[in-house]
This record gives structure tokens, C-alpha cells and sequence, in this order.
């Protein structure tokens, strides 16, 4: 079984991966993202089944999350979940959604699994489940609050599907480690030449710390002589804590109170560097031998950001950057103006990466992106676990709904970008209040691939269709379509025409012969969701296209398709056929992008 451990694979980038969510966020833009069941299912199957996943081609679900529809201290009210994998007409995981996060049912084990009682709220499942052609997940009666993260892979990518008695034994070793008592390094040797990974970085102040003194303090980490630190940010924020001392037990972070340490993997090929500014104390390194490859991972980055105050109308941005890398976790801290002040736990996680105009994740509210639920019980209990967390809340307000100034982490396995990637969240329901934000997102920046656009064809066009040899049986005329993209695009209306077809349709594109892969990238009409497509490049199958969402209020989508290079390496052109099968729902196009993975050290 393939290992889904995080830590080790953290700095290795892999360009034909993408994360994604199926979440209940409320479709029009609003903050019915939950409350009354209205986007908890994708469908509802032919068995009276309610689809909450619903995802074809290799991938893997890598956390499940679920509150109750009436406050944190209730009990889930979702009957079975089932899940079926690869087509397979019976569910080989059939379980009380209460009992899989018991903790005591395999595959859902402890640690891998937190009920409401321990994810203050939240009910939250990291159990890895892979699959090689698909997988469904059904709930029994309609869910209300849920996310399920996933990771697509592509399509000739070696992965077994999940056996019954399987467990994923190196990511319960790394839970278990993350929970037990911590040693400090022992070296204070805070700059170095060589090649090597800084395993851990410790922190241990001289006298006893306080919220200001880990905010108003800088901890800087320059790689390889390179003029500008890859990290800069306040030292509280850093070892995971942005409201000061407090006790973590993660496996990005652990501290007692008194001594801090961040543990994700920081590789250097020639040399490193280590300051701490504004607080006295001790820096201590763990340094291992060299076990990443420079082309195919990258740079250890922290990247600091505030708003006092957030500005009205737009998110608050805690990663926007170019180029290729991997966002790993970040640090989050809400301080209200005032206890009056309140439901910017209201606002939504909204993920973009390599410029697509649909978000790969669009979360329900900040205390569900963290993995907890309903905002009282979410801010009376602090807690600390191996992947998210809440390690400290000041209590602001008890009246009514709770307020208090609030420090959350949320740990990834990693969210792959080739051309950048825009990672925020709104601040209130659609950003309609201010408060003060600010966030350390931890990443490792790749310096060997880029994201090359090579061609683009527009459907609905004469000149486009000749010009790249397109053909197509019974479709429709182009059509005019004035509507919006989702997120941060929903106030913004975009006019294109498009068409839909029944029959396969066949085109010709150009790309750069040295790619290592190319995305092609759909826009459409997701009026209709279920939209398949099986998906044949210089007549071999490449995999089935398959967009389980809809949105009948945000109709435009971006989604993108991964074509390995074993079918595209060495060619300066591909003729690419989008075969709908029989009874599917129109397949519906504006455009297709062909954008090339480059990888100019080959």
C-alpha cells in the first residue's frame, strides 16, 4: 500500500497532483453553507443515497470533516456513510457516521480520526483512503456542515485501491510521535556550509514570553547565500502559536509553553542561516544528511502577512505568489476590534492555483477549515492535534455567541502549484466586516518548473475551430452565457458563448516537445453537473473527465485535466478527442487552455 505520510514528502513537488475539496459552501455566494442542508449532497443516487463525494480517475481522500446540524456538543445525525470504490455496485466501508469517529472501528483508528469532543466541535477523519478508477461516499440521510479533501493523481500513476484491513501505519506513527513528550536539539550552531536538511528548529527563550514579546519578534532563515530570507516572521507565528506561549503537539509543531519547535523539513544545498530579532533566547538545530533532490523539491518558505484592519469586500490573502511550489500549512490569528465584533468565523477558505478561475477548495467557515465546529463550543476548548488546531483563544465575550481573539493552524499534505497559487479566506460572510488578521503560510518554493501556456481553443469560433482542425457530431449552436465564476469572481460577470455536444469532438493543439505533461484546461457552463468525458490523446485513452459539481447560480467553471508525458513527451502537436458517452448530460465548453509543465533542467 502506498505510504501517505506527509512530513518526509513535504518538499517534494509532484506537478500532476492537485488537492481539491467537495464542501457544502453555499453556491450563490452567501453564508448558507450548511444550515439547512440545501449544498450538502452533489445528488441523490438511484438508491435514495445522498452524494457528498463523487470523484473517477486515481486520487485518494485525505481528511472528512462533518459538524452537527444543531451545535458542536451534538451528535452526527447522518444514519450510514458509505463508500464505494471503483465502480463497484456495494459499498466495501458501510459504518455509523458517530462510529467512524469513534476511533475504535478500522480503518478509522485513533489517532487518525477526532470527534466532537476532542476537534472541539468537529468531527475529522485523516485516514487516507486511495482509489485507482473512483470513488462515492453516501450519507444516509441529508449531512449539513462537511468538507472531504482529496488529491487527484494522474492517470498512470501505480496506486492500489483501498483493501479492507488496510491502515496507513507510517501516518499513525507520525500522529503518535506528534503527540509524545519532545526533546530539544542539541546544537546552537545557528549558520552552516554544506548540504543537509534542518530536521528541527528550536526556540527556547530566556525569560518567560509573552503574547506581545512572540508577536513583536522576528525569526529570520536565509538558503544558500541567497540575499533575501526565505523566512520572516514574528516567532510566536512560527512554532505554530500566534497568541503567545501555549501548548502544541503537531507534527509541523510542539511546545510546552517554555520551548517551541517547528519540525517541517528545511533542505539547503550549500549553506543556511539563522537569525532571531527582538527576544533573547537559545536557537537549537537537529541537521540531517541531505535526502531531497534540488530539481524536484525546494526551499523551505515563511511568509508573513497582516491586516489591522482587513479590508472591506476582499479576502484576506494568506499565500498569493508565482512560479511552482507547495503550500504545507499556515498559521491564522483573528483579533477583533472590539467583543462586539463578531462571525468572522463566518468566513470561507478560497484556494486558486496555477491561475484557474475556479477554486480548487472552497471551505464553509473558519472553525470547519480548522477541522472544529459551531463557533462556541469551537472558542471555549483549545485544542492541539497532529494536522489543525486552536491552541489559544483570549475570551473577548460569553454572551450569546461567543467572541475572543483566536490562534488556529492547519497543517496540508501539500497543495501542488505549478503557476502560482492564491490561498485565502473571507473575514465575515462575503467580507462584509473588518477585523484584524494576520498569517504565516508555510511553503517550499520550487525553482525547476514552470507552467507554459501553448495553445487555446475557442469553440464557439469560425476562425479557432479551423485553425486547430476541430470537428464535432451533434452539437448545439454557440449560445451566449452572462453569469459569474465562483469566489472571489462571484460579483463579477463574465460573457463568452459555448456550446454542447453529444457526439466526441476532435481537435488538434500545439506543445512545447520537452513538457513533462500538459493541464488542459476547460472552461464551461456547470448548469449541469455529471458532465463526463472520456478523454483520448493521438487516439490512446488518457483517463475520463469527470466534474461531479454544479452550480446553477455561478455557472462558469475552470477545471483542468492532467495528460502525463507519456503520452505528450517529444510531440510538438497532439490531437486530443473529448468523447461524451451515451446518456450523460450535454458536455458543455467555452474554451479549452493547453498549458505545458516545464522542466528546463532536463
Amino acid at each position: 500500500m502506498k505510504d501517505f505520510s506527509v512530513r518526509n514528502q513535504w518538499p517534494n513537488l509532484s506537478p500532476g497532483i492537485e488537492s481539491r475539496y467537495f464542501s457544502s459552501f453555499d453556491r450563490t455566494g452567501a453564508n448558507n453553507d450548511g444550515f439547512e442542508g440545501t449544498y450538502s449532497a452533489l445528488y441523490v443516487d438511484e438508491n435514495g443515497q445522498h452524494v457528498i463525494f463523487d470523484a473517477e480517475g486515481p486520487g485518494c481522500l485525505r481528511t472528512l470533516w462533518f459538524t452537527s446540524e444543531i451545535g458542536g456538543n451534538a451528535p452526527l445525525s447522518l444514519g450510514l456513510i458509505r463508500f464505494y470504490f471503483d465502480g463497484e455496485e456495494e459499498p466495501r466501508i458501510e459504518i455509523d457516521a458517530n462510529d467512524l469517529y469513534s476511533g475504535s472501528t478500522a480503518p478509522f483508528l485513533h489517532p487518525l480520526v477526532a470527534n466532537n469532543t476532542i476537534s472541539t466541535g468537529g468531527f475529522a477523519s485523516w485516514v487516507p483512503l486511495p482509489y485507482r478508477s473512483s470513488l462515492k461516499i453516501t450519507t444516509e440521510n441529508r449531512a449539513f456542515f462537511y468538507i472531504a479533501q482529496y488529491d487527484t493523481y494522474p492517470c498512470d500513476t501505480e496506486l492500489d485501491t483501498w483493501a479492507k484491513g488496510d491502515c496507513d501505519q507510517a501516518l499513525t506513527d507520525e500522529f503518535l510521535q506528534a503527540g509524545e513528550p519532545f526533546s530539544l536539539p542539541s546544537s546552537r550552531i545557528t549558520s552552516g556550509r554544506g548540504s543537509g536538511v534542518i530536521e528541527r528548529v528550536a526556540f527556547v527563550p530566556s525569560a518567560i514570553t509573552s503574547k506581545e514579546s512572540l508577536q513583536n519578534s522576528r525569526i529570520r532563515i536565509w538558503w544558500d547565500g541567497q540575499e533575501e530570507p526565505a523566512i520572516d516572521c514574528p516567532v510566536g507565528a512560527f512554532f505554530g502559536t500566534g497568541l503567545g506561549p501555549a501548548a502544541l503537539r503537531a507534527i509541523a509543531f510542539q511546545s510546552d509553553g517554555k520551548a517551541f519547535i517547528n519540525r517541517f523539513p528545511m533542505p539547503f544545498w550549500s549553506s543556511y542561516r539563522i537569525e532571531v530579532e527582538g527576544i533573547e533566547g537559545q536557537v537549537l538545530v537537529d541537521i540531517g544528511e541531505q535526502r531531497y533532490d534540488k530539481v524536484e523539491s525546494g526551499y523551505f518558505c515563511a511568509t508573513y502577512r497582516k491586516e489591522h484592519p482587513t479590508t472591506l469586500g476582499k479576502d484576506f490573502v494568506m499565500l498569493k505568489t508565482g512560479g511552482a511550489g507547495k503550500l504545507v500549512g499556515t498559521v491564522l490569528v483573528v483579533e477583533p476590534p472590539t467583543p462586539a465584533d463578531k462571525q468572522w468565523w463566518e468566513g470561507d477558505l478560497r484556494s486558486y492555483t496555477n491561475g484557474k478561475r475556479t477554486m480548487n477548495m472552497h471551505g464553509t467557515g473558519h472553525e470547519d477549515d480548522h477541522l472544529g465546529g459551531w463557533s462556541n463550543e469551537f472558542l471555549e476548548t483549545p485544542y492541539t492535534l497532529p494536522m489543525h488546531g486552536e491552541p489559544a483563544v483570549d475570551m473577548l465575550d460569553m454572551n450569546g455567541q461567543y467572541n475572543g481573539n483566536c490562534s488556529l493552524y492547519r497543517i496540508w499534505p501539500g497543495i501542488c502549484f505549478v503557476d502560482g497559487i492564491s490561498h485565502s479566506v473571507e473575514h465575515g460572510t462575503e467580507n462584509v466586516k473588518n477585523y484584524n488578521y494576520s498569517s504565516v503560510a508555510f511553503w517550499y518554493r520550487n525553482e525547476s518548473y514552470w507552467l507554459q501556456k501553448a495553445d487555446a481553443v475557442d469553440v464557439a469560433d469560425a476562425e479557432s475551430r479551423a485553425n486547430h482542425s476541430l470537428t464535432c457530431q451533434n452539437e448545439s449552436e454557440a449560445f451566449e452565457l452572462a453569469s459569474t465564476f465562483e469566489g472571489c469572481h462571484y460579483q463579477v460577470e463574465y460573457k463568452a458563448k459555448h456550446i454542447c455536444h453529444l457526439n466526441a469532438m476532435e481537435f488538434t493543439v500545439k506543445i512545447d516537445p520537452a513538457n513533462k505533461g500538459i493541464f488542459l484546461r476547460r472552461s464551461y457552463d456547470q448548469f449541469h453537473g455529471r458532465q463526463r468525458a472520456r478523454v483520448l490523446v493521438d487516439g490512446e485513452y488518457a483517463g475520463t473527465w469527470y466534474t461531479a459539481e454544479e452550480n446553477r447560480h455561478s455557472r462558469w467553471a475552470e477545471r483542468d485535466f492532467f495528460i502525463p508525458e507519456t503520452l505528450t513527451i517529444g510531440k510538438d502537436e497532439i490531437k486530443i478527442e473529448i468523447d461524451p458517452p451515451a446518456g450523460s448530460p450535454l458536455w458543455s465548453v467555452s474554451a479549452y487552455g493547453v498549458f505545458c509543465i516545464i522542466h528546463p533542467a532536463e
